[in-house]
């Protein structure tokens, strides 16, 4: 089966043509169909033979499977399953009771952003998945941080979502959601949030808990009563909190795996149905974040 015809009116929708008209371009990205590191296993070989099967499997097994992959990593699997995960080519053996990933464990998260790439699809907004922007200033031409952006997506003709995929559980040291919670990774969202002004920027963490207690700690209690900074109810929304009507902080809150994918779709239309009052821009204040943060 060939890979699904875009509907004509999507065609031309993608981030390309809002980048456009705001003076910029984009110089790489990466497919949403095909996750890098993954050569030679079951996810990147059932993409090129065949699309729509593959976009199947994503969806209802693609968390479980990765969860099944990092345990592994960490020995701890149960050995009815590594035959079958040996015959998908997600893990190889080495010797009688060894195997190792097929696929290295840092790129889990790139399964993260095609997941949430086709979540984003399934709402009618194409895509582009680890993309360097070029911008219209010939000595400084890109992201002052330096780095790509994970989920790029059209609204329109001149609307732009990003999103930033964290995915914790893979993370070295004993406190993941605070490494990927760290006042630096923050910060550097914050500036960049600002700096490519999209009308929706999401920084996405697959977690099912709500961290606004970290953000609490992150940001000054000035900022947070400025009216830059809202917090939202958890037993509605998977939205911790909104910064300057734009800035979304947001998690995947889901019962179990093959909850999964759908989880990730409700969080999203959560922001996008949040984000249909298109909040003005709010304020902007010099003293955002804590000199210390624990």
């Amino acid at each position: 089966m060939a890979r699904p015809e875009i509907p004509i009116y999507m065609i031309g929708l993608g981030p390309e043509v809002p980048l456009g008209r705001r003076g910029c371009s984009i110089e790489e990205a990466k497919s949403i169909e095909k996750p890098e590191g993954w050569e030679g296993t079951h996810f990147y070989t059932a993409i090129e033979e065949n699309y729509v099967k593959t976009i199947k499997f994503l969806k209802t097994n693609g968390e479980e499977i990765s969860t099944v992959l990092r345990k592994i990593e960490q020995n701890k699997i149960k050995e009815k399953l590594l035959d079958d995960l040996t015959e998908m080519k997600a893990i190889s053996k080495i010797s009688d009771n060894k195997y190792k990933l097929s696929g290295p464990i840092e790129q889990l998260g790139t399964l993260f952003e095609c997941y949430t790439s086709l979540a984003l699809l399934d709402q009618h907004i194409k895509t582009k998945r680890d993309v360097k922007i070029k911008y219209p200033y010939p000595d400084n031409p890109y992201d002052p941080d330096g780095q790509k952006y994970d989920v790029l997506g059209g609204l329109d003709l001149t609307k732009l979502i990003w999103i930033e995929c964290k995915k914790p559980l893979y993370m070295g040291g004993k406190n993941p959601l605070k490494n990927v919670l760290s006042p630096e990774n923050i910060q550097k969202y914050y500036r960049r949030a600002h700096f490519l002004r999209p009308n929706i920027a999401v920084f996405l963490v697959d977690t099912k808990k709500n961290y606004i207690d970290y953000l609490r700690n992150i940001f000054t209690e000035e900022f947070i009563t400025s009216g830059c900074y809202v917090e939202y109810n958890s037993s509605l929304t998977n939205i911790s909190a909104r910064l300057h009507g734009f800035i979304y902080f947001a998690y995947i809150n889901y019962k179990d795996n093959k909850d999964y994918y759908k989880a990730i779709n409700r969080t999203i239309c959560q922001i996008l149905h949040d984000a249909r009052h298109d909040y003005p821009y709010i304020g902007f204040s010099n003293n955002v974040f804590r000199g210390n943060v624990k």
